[in-house]
């Protein structure tokens, strides 16, 4: 059990076309995780803490956004 390729492949960022930081995370996995809390009525620090345990069940070992990359990236969605 676990995350398949096309999960995998986009839980990537594209490349920029504009001079910025490169993000890590795609836009995809940003949204998805802020529905998670918006669905559960939870802070993003709690969200993160529930996503970061989530995947250790699962057992994949992954990079996670964290909730500042929430709250940073969510206002530009």
């Amino acid at each position: 059990m676990g995350l398949s390729c096309e999960v995998k492949a986009a839980w990537c960022a594209g490349r920029r076309k504009t001079r910025c930081g490169q993000p890590v995370y795609s836009d995809q996995v940003i949204s998805s995780c802020l529905r998670l809390a918006v669905v559960y009525k939870q802070p993003l620090q709690q969200s993160d803490e529930a996503l970061r345990r989530l995947v250790k069940l699962i057992g994949e070992d992954i990079r996670l956004p964290d909730f500042f990359i929430f709250s940073r990236r969510g206002f530009e969605l």
